[in-house]
């Protein structure tokens, strides 16, 4: 390329050299000396500045590492935009929102910070919400103080429309879900909602914990569900599943049903045969089976049953029956803790 040498005379007689070349912008290396660098370019046409970078990337300002020439890695960042109370720092990726934080002192979309491409792309008036990951949130509009983390994690195929706020989501295309969808917390890939026909309903207050954790509802509100484990479906609303696809389940502490248990047809109950598994731990709570009245553990002092004399078979202590007699059975009751 070849060099331009320019001279500036002053009024007071004094003079600036110096030489650089088309397309370079020019800067002082001393007090009367200009100079220039292929690494600062100005394209006039076009209306772009490169620093330390091609500038031929179409974009109206591009910033690259040190010795970086390589265009699908420059740094692309475009200027800041205003709309209404909104303003919007953007970075790019090749025509793709790479990173954007969205701030404002005005009652709209404010304080929201986004890192990834297309995060939170159509927030319009949200607040508070972190949104990190390709695609991370881009389902809400209006919904404030979520925070997802993971590509695709609150995002929507279906569009997006989110007003749910108070969402709480880790984890690669996780919570996946348009609407009202507030007071989640969702810890793993692909979970809460997920696949086109999940995305229409609107979890509240919901926990779902694990890889591939499906709501059991298949449509509308689903509040109260709670679900643990690998491949799991729940059962919809004020409910809790905790296993794998598998079927197993294992359930560590006190568990108080409050609106009941069903197990069922066909499940079995299995006892560890280590040291066993007990049914009451004293005698004073109430138990029954097939729809008895609960009562507290039998002793010698209840009301005894009055026989009704006939004719038959005389029935003495060590009367058999199918090889036990009375004894024998007073004894496995004791022992199980049917009779005290």
């Amino acid at each position: 390329m070849a060099q331009i040498t320019t001279y500036f005379t002053s009024s007071s007689g004094g003079g600036i050299s110096g030489s650089g070349a088309a397309g370079e912008v020019a800067f002082f290396t001393a007090s009367t000396v200009l100079d220039s660098d292929s690494n600062l370019a100005w394209d006039d046409t076009n209306r772009r500045l490169s620093l330390n970078g091609p500038n031929t990337v179409g974009s109206t300002l591009v910033i690259a590492g040190d010795g970086n020439t390589d265009a699908t890695s420059a740094i692309d960042v475009r200027t800041s935009l205003t709309y209404g109370d909104i303003t919007v720092f953007k970075v790019y990726d090749n025509g793709r929102i790479d990173s954007q934080v969205l701030s404002s002192t005005g009652t709209g979309s404010r304080k929201n910070v986004s890192i990834g491409i297309d995060a939170g792309l159509n927030i319009t008036s949200g607040q508070q919400n972190t949104l990190i990951g390709e695609f991370a949130g881009s389902a809400i509009s209006t919904g404030s103080s979520n925070t997802y983390i993971g590509a695709l994690a609150g995002s929507n195929s279906s569009g997006f429309g989110s007003s749910g706020s108070d969402n709480t989501v880790v984890g690669y295309g996780s919570l996946r879900s348009t609407g009202s969808s507030s007071n989640n917390t969702v810890v793993g890939s692909n979970s809460g909602v997920i696949g086109a026909s999940n995305q229409s309903i609107v979890p509240s207050t919901c926990v779902y914990i694990g890889r591939a954790i499906k709501s059991g509802a298949t449509s509308g509100t689903v509040s109260n569900e709670i679900v643990i484990g690998a491949n799991v479906t729940g059962a919809g609303s004020n409910t809790t599943t905790i296993g794998t696809s598998c079927d197993s389940c294992f359930i560590s502490g006190n568990v108080v049903p409050e609106l009941g248990m069903s197990i069922p047809d066909g499940t079995n109950i299995t006892f560890d045969d280590g040291t066993g598994t007990k049914i009451g731990t004293n005698a004073a709570e109430k138990f029954a089976f097939w729809n008895a009245t609960p009562n507290v553990q039998p002793t010698s002092s209840i009301t005894s049953v009055t026989p009704v004399h006939g004719s038959g078979t005389s029935v003495k202590e060590d009367s058999k029956y199918n090889g036990y007699d009375l004894g024998q059975i007073v004894a496995a009751l004791q022992r199980v803790g049917i009779l005290a």
